[in-house]
């Protein structure tokens, strides 16, 4: 870099300070008219297109206009009234603890703690770095829970009540409504207690979901919802819920003709069941059960009485159980796929964009040892910003390949939606390419512009 190149990009980077910007209001304000005398000030400095280019690559703002251009230009001219400032005679500021003395020491090198001493302090490290630990619950299972979430709870018609008691919470929802119906709970608890749960014959369930038989009984989790609704309005609701209910799992999946629902089963109490099921190669596996019961009441508890038009009517329940488990490795499975690319077989997981595990990886290709510095550098800068985004991001730090390489291969079996590559052409031009999983297409984005774009992408989803 040029010596004016450095002091443009040094001014450049001072007047886009608001703290630099206010201490030259001060100079106006309080300093000698005589230092706003245009004669006395350099030559106004002009932005010549090479000196564009290298500000957009250290700064990534995007400044390729006439109207940017003339700002950065009235910046630095701006800036420039500083060198009237008549210097002559002031010491330089060492502290801005005027009023104390300041205690020097010899800088001396003191090696209190090697690096590897530090780094068996860490119960993971990644090359010289503490590597944080994982959450309890993986990135995928968290996505598929907050989905769950959002579909039965936020966004539901019925005023929904999220709960681990169901008695309290139910005695809570039928004062909070009025005794008026209808109205809905919400629940999360692990299965092997779930016999305690009043009115829910979840061994049933268990045993009906095969996923399960994969994970010990301590670790299942039930995801239930039960709507409490007018008897007579329960029957087409339950033929609505059942629809939405496998539109819900179509949503996330790469094929959605896998499910389907079973015929209702009736039993000698007007149980009525039905299963959405979903189809492999190996067979069938129920993923979610349904019901309709005749009657609400809790198991020690008599039923209780709703109103509508203040008139007492009885009350029907419509329950929806899904285990957290299966509806994991479920995810698993239908993501995974083979297909052939460029003569060669590719193997990936099509994890729908909210629930992959990370939405964006990035990777680097250098070919000489400071270039891989100045793209570490930009890598980790935009996971920074990407992560500040809600955008979570998948960053190999100081992990490069050849160019030639297709460095997504290890990406895509991760199921990363997307993948950002950077390149020696990026820190010239500041452009880069952004992949696509599904399409394996390729297209190129200005870093400046990175971060509205990929918000874009997953805006709908």
């Amino acid at each position: 870099m040029s010596a004016s190149a450095g002091s443009v990009l040094s001014l450049f980077e001072l007047t886009l300070s608001q703290g630099i910007l206010y201490y030259f209001n001060i100079i106006n304000d309080t300093c000698n008219e005589s230092w706003k005398n245009r004669s006395k000030l350099p030559e106004r400095t002009t932005i010549d297109a090479d000196t564009i280019a290298l500000l957009e690559r250290l700064s990534l703002v995007d400044c390729a206009n006439k109207l940017g251009i003339a700002t950065l230009e009235a910046a630095i001219e701006f800036a420039d009234q500083i060198h009237q400032v008549d210097t002559v005679g002031v010491e330089p500021l060492i502290t801005v603890l005027e009023d104390f003395h300041l205690i020097l020491r010899e800088d001396q090198v003191v090696q209190d703690c090697t690096k590897v001493e530090t780094l068996s302090n860490a119960s993971i490290t990644e090359e010289d770095y503490f590597v944080a630990p994982p959450e309890k619950q993986g990135f995928i299972r968290k996505n598929l829970r907050r989905e769950w979430f959002n579909n039965i709870v936020i966004n539901s018609e019925i005023c929904m009540f999220l709960d681990e008691d169901l008695s309290a919470t139910f005695s809570f929802a039928n004062n909070f409504c009025d005794n008026t119906l209808p109205f809905g709970l919400a629940q999360e608890f692990p299965l092997y207690d779930m016999n305690q749960q009043a009115g829910i014959n979840y061994n049933v369930l268990n045993e009906a979901l095969e996923f399960d038989r994969f994970f010990l009984p301590k670790d299942k989790i039930c995801l239930n919802s039960t709507i409490f609704l007018p008897a007579n309005d329960s029957l087409p609701f339950f033929h609505k819920w059942q629809k939405q209910r496998r539109m819900w799992w179509r949503k996330f999946s790469p094929n959605p003709g896998r499910y389907s629902l079973t015929d209702i089963k009736i039993d000698n109490k007007s149980f009525q069941s039905v299963d959405i099921v979903a189809k492999y190669s190996w067979g069938n596996q129920i993923v979610e059960r349904l019901y309709i019961s005749p009657n609400c009441d809790n198991a020690d508890e008599v039923q209780h009485q709703f109103k509508k038009h203040n008139k007492t009517i009885e009350a029907c329940k419509v329950v929806s159980e899904v285990s957290l488990n299966s509806l994991f490795l479920n995810t698993i499975c239908d993501a995974y796929e083979e297909s052939e690319y460029k003569g060669n077989s590719r193997t990936f997981f099509r994890f729908h964009r909210k629930l992959a595990p990370y939405r964006i990886s990035l990777t680097l290709a250098a070919s000489s040892p400071e270039t891989k510095d100045e793209l570490n550098d930009l890598a980790l800068y935009l996971t920074k910003q990407l992560r500040a985004n809600n955008v979570s991001t998948l960053y190999l730090f100081n992990r490069t390949c050849s160019a030639s390489k297709d460095s997504w291969v290890q990406f895509d079996e991760l199921g990363i939606p997307y993948n950002v590559a950077l390149d020696e052409n990026t820190l010239k031009n500041g452009v880069i390419f952004l992949r696509s999983r599904d399409t394996t297409l390729k297209e190129e984005v200005h870093v400046s512009e990175l971060i509205s774009y990929v918000n874009q992408l997953f805006k709908n989803y």
